[in-house]
């Protein structure tokens, strides 16, 4: 966000690129397991997501750490925006919360593979979802705030929570939901739903 660097996931590892996509840092591991990347705010740390694995790195590609999080696969990642609280949720039916040293602090157990997760800029809120169609609002520290069902499966990473924490958006099967939270605790409310009836596909230009 406030510098030039640039990450890539690709089946042979990571690459770290400057704005002219000239390459800082390869990592030569072969068959990577990395699907999810994010990069604080400063611009100093990258961290890493994929299979059952969380990483970090410095901008220069040094490994801080690398650790095991999970037992199944991760499906989403989500973290603050100076990367001090990570979010990853998945096949474990958890949402767990790991901070800048690769620590966990807690389990949130859903009951369900978790989809899609969402983190406000100082992760005070914590917005995750999945099969079992239910939006959880989670603190900081893990402890649940409230939860809503919406009405379908929701859906992989397609959970966004606004900067400040007050706005969630949610996509499952058939709609698209945006919520505000009322007070310091309130449920989110969602407005009225719409479905709409597809577009109709545009054809082609022809010279």
């Amino acid at each position: 966000p406030s510098t030039d660097l640039i990450v890539a996931l690709t089946d042979n590892g990571l690459r770290f690129y400057n704005r002219k996509l000239e390459l800082i840092w390869y990592d030569n591991r072969t068959l990577s397991p990395d699907t999810f990347v994010a990069i604080s705010g400063d611009g100093s740390t990258v961290i890493t997501a994929g299979n059952n694995q969380v990483a970090s790195y410095k901008s220069d590609g040094t490994l801080n750490w690398r650790h095991e999080i999970t037992t199944d696969p991760i499906i989403d990642m989500d973290c603050s925006f100076d990367c001090s609280a990570i979010i990853v949720a998945g096949q474990d039916k958890e949402v767990v919360a790991i901070d800048r040293h690769g620590t966990v602090h807690w389990r949130y157990r859903t009951g369900q593979w978790v989809n899609a997760v969402g983190v406000s800029r100082d992760a005070s809120v914590i917005a995750a979802g999945g099969i079992d169609r239910t939006v959880y609002v989670l603190g900081r520290s893990g402890t649940l705030i409230t939860k809503r069902k919406v009405d379908a499966i929701i859906q992989p990473r397609s959970i966004a929570v606004s900067s400040d924490g007050r706005r969630i958006v949610v996509a499952d099967q058939t709609n698209i939901y945006g919520c505000s939270m009322i007070g310091d605790s309130g449920a989110p409310e969602f407005p009225e739903t719409h479905t709409q009836a597809p577009l109709s596909p545009v054809p082609p230009a022809h010279p």
